[in-house]
């Protein structure tokens, strides 16, 4: 159903935040499984690894490799965020919630070899200190979105299904600087992409709960009829806009990213990540 170009569609912005965080006497080298593999780095002093429940798995295999070789681990993200007493035993620390306020603490203390078991900051904290990501951390060529701002922090809600209901969120709606946004946005190389705050098998593809009035295959039969319906060429050109401005990002969204993406992953998947946003751009607004 869904294709590799939703895999390599953007970084971790987390783990960019870090990289602009971290003082320039240290080294920092940034490794995405989706885009290359993970291979032995026993010269490090430092393993962070960030994850959700659908790779917390993959997560285990990795820290498991790098403990053995005497460097210490820090499980960082949502699910370690959520369920730390889970995340701590396959890891030296766990950072809980946010890492800007800890970051250097963390550092410092992996530095004289006293990391902690858990890292985590209680209460507010100045979003001044939520940087500018350290695109220059990774090869942009390999994403399709890498112009990436986000505006705000922390929902005020607590929606049982998702993870700001866990009791280490801040339900606190915290707006970033309007100057700190526009800094971002000036510095952007063509097109950005603003997110506003608001797994292995929870992707939107497979049923993760049964249903109280049908089975869960009845439930998952229906989505992907649904989905096949929606994406079928007869709806895709029934719903398209009155604006011929947007048909071009329409037609290739709706049938060379949703209906088709399989066949354009082959290609994606060769390094023509960039390549493919840089011609979507081009086509759909005439920038590159």
């Amino acid at each position: 159903m869904d294709s590799e170009l939703k895999r390599l569609m953007t970084p971790s912005i987390s783990l960019l935040v870090l990289s602009a965080l971290t003082p320039p006497e240290h080294r920092v080298e940034i490794i995405d499984e989706n885009i290359t593999p993970v291979i032995n780095y026993n010269d490090a002093d430092l393993v962070g690894i960030t994850c959700n429940v659908d790779n917390f798995e993959r997560a285990k295999v990795h820290s498991e490799r790098f403990r053995k070789n005497g460097i210490p681990v820090i499980l960082g993200g949502i699910f370690p965020s959520s369920s730390p007493e889970i995340a701590e035993i396959q890891a030296t620390s766990v950072c809980i919630g946010d890492a800007e306020p800890i970051w250097a603490t963390i550092l410092h203390d992996a530095k004289y070899g006293q990391l902690k078991r858990r890292y985590e900051w209680h209460g507010d904290y100045p979003v001044e200190m939520i940087p500018r990501p350290k695109w220059e951390s990774i090869d942009r060529n390999k994403y399709l979105y890498t112009n990436v701002i986000t505006t705000s922090r922390g929902c005020p809600f607590s929606c049982e299904f998702c993870y700001n209901s866990c009791e280490y969120m801040n339900k606190k709606y915290r707006r970033r600087p309007v100057d700190a946004i526009i800094e971002e946005i000036e510095r952007l190389e063509k097109e950005g992409r603003i997110i506003d705050s608001d797994l292995r098998n929870y992707n939107t593809s497979k049923v993760v709960f049964k249903p109280k009035n049908m089975t869960p295959d009845e439930l998952l039969k229906g989505y992907l009829n649904i989905y096949k319906d929606f994406y079928s060429l007869k709806n895709i050109l029934k719903r398209k806009s009155v604006s011929r401005q947007q048909w071009v990002p329409y037609f290739l969204f709706n049938i060379f990213y949703r209906k088709f993406g399989k066949f354009t992953s082959l290609f994606a998947l060769k390094g023509n990540m960039g390549r493919i946003g840089k011609m979507a751009r081009s086509l759909s607004y005439g920038i590159g």
